[in-house]
């Protein structure tokens, strides 16, 4: 599975602060997409302190979404016809808004997400879900149940912001955006009962519940809002950071901590002359540190031998100039400082350089097709839509396609229905699912 691009920049970002002899080592990391380091011996040519990459901007459900605090450094106008955004027509089903954000979602991950293994944009569309075992669709078909039922409806403005903010162009962003996670407009009350966290009118409420049938009740667990306590990244309402200790609102001026990582928006960071939140900067712009550069640029042209500040540019397309990684489908080559494009079937790779397609595997130093259905397997190894028996305690596993309502399973990606009533510690059977619930 490819590594979140934040994931990569904190594990950076932390190495560069330990090695460096003007840099004190980062502080504690609260959440997965949360980071940065303190850069207090900068100079005067930029900000200091590194924020967030990947994740939300402010925004309201009840109101029109504020624009996003990386756009002033997008390279190249924004596009928000969404008849150009969507393929050649606008969205006007639940399946045309549904089609589109696939795509835009996909378009993000292949541009974005480092080390990302899908080919392109067509093979992430035609393999995502496969690769995810059945959950994309699963997810899918619970939202378009809670809309035929009317406990949640399409929020066409926010859904509308979340299409044109989902882009290549926002990696540092588009992930958690406010406007994609309020894109349904759900109406059961906190703690009432629920089947999908579409159906719970607080934004980006959860339907907790601890069955596993096509028609498990929960309840809407509302994510905590400005001022409450919280302890998880995930744990705050859209437009909200977890400092680990409170939910704050992150927002470009807002003061911030010195040396903080959590306390402003995605798409900022909090300077340590001014302490106050504040956007990223400009492609070209001097950066001291990993974290300053939004959309789809980088930091690159840091030492930790010599005090002279590296440059945001961009690092998405082979041929860009690189220093540890670069974002979407291709890699860092470290010899020249260049993206390259991933290795291709046949092609020599490595677990730093993975091969390019959902159907393919690096094997002993070369790229290969995964498994088909009977050929022995272990661990991840097969075609997406298969899964390797060795999980459901196989003594001679093969890859398996997956299972028939009945069958043994283990988890949900070992069902058609991605519907199991077992786990890793108990086998039970494939469940079926139901378009209702009444």
């Amino acid at each position: 599975m490819a590594i979140p691009r934040t994931a990569w920049i904190l594990a950076l970002a932390v190495v560069a602060s330990a090695c460096s002899t003007n840099r004190p080592s980062g502080p504690s990391l609260v959440g997965p997409t949360d980071g940065g380091i303190d850069d207090s011996g900068a100079d005067d040519s930029g900000a200091d302190d590194a924020g967030g990459r990947g994740g939300p901007i402010d925004a309201s459900i009840d109101a029109p979404p504020d624009a996003p605090a990386d756009a002033p450094i997008d390279a190249s106008p924004e596009i928000t016809d969404l008849a150009v955004i969507c393929g050649g027509t606008a969205p006007v089903t639940f399946d045309d808004w549904e089609d589109c954000y696939q795509k835009r979602k996909c378009e993000w991950e292949v541009g974005c997400v480092p080390l990302d293994h899908f080919r392109d944009v067509q093979d992430c569309v035609a393999s995502a879900d496969a690769v995810g075992g059945g959950q994309l669709a699963a997810e899918r078909r619970d939202r378009k149940r809670a809309v035929d039922d009317g406990r949640t409806s399409i929020n066409v403005e926010a859904f509308t912001q979340c299409l044109i903010r989902t882009s290549a162009t926002r990696c540092n962003t588009a992930l958690f955006d406010p406007a994609c996670l309020t894109r349904f407009s759900g109406t059961i009350a906190d703690n009432e009962d629920c089947l999908a966290d579409v159906d719970c009118a607080s934004p980006d409420a959860v339907c907790s519940s601890s069955c596993h049938d096509a028609c498990c009740v929960g309840t809407c667990q509302r994510k905590f809002r400005e001022g409450e306590d919280c302890q998880l990244f995930e744990s705050c309402e859209p437009g909200l950071r977890c400092t680990g200790i409170k939910c704050v609102s992150g927002d470009i001026g807002t003061s911030c901590a010195k040396g903080s990582v959590n306390q402003c928006d995605f798409g900022t960071f909090c300077d340590s002359k001014t302490l106050r939140c504040t956007p990223t900067l400009a492609p070209g712009a001097a950066c001291t540190s990993l974290l300053q550069c939004g959309g789809d640029t980088m930091c690159v042209g840091l030492s930790i031998t010599v005090s002279d500040p590296g440059h945001c540019v961009r690092i998405s397309k082979a041929g860009d100039p690189c220093d540890d990684f670069c974002d979407g489908n291709l890699y860092c080559d470290k010899t020249s400082g260049i993206c390259r494009d991933l290795p291709e079937l046949g092609q020599s790779c490595s677990l730093f350089t993975p091969c390019a397609g959902a159907n393919t595997i690096c094997d002993k130093g070369l790229c290969v097709l995964r498994s088909d259905v009977g050929v022995s397997c272990a661990g991840q190894t097969c075609l997406p839509g298969l899964f390797c028996t060795s999980e459901l305690g196989d003594p001679a596993p093969s890859c398996a396609a997956r299972r028939a309502v009945g069958e043994p399973c283990a988890a949900p990606t070992h069902c058609e229905s991605y519907l199991c009533s077992g786990s890793a510690n108990q086998l039970g059977v494939c469940l079926a699912w139901s378009d209702t619930c009444r």
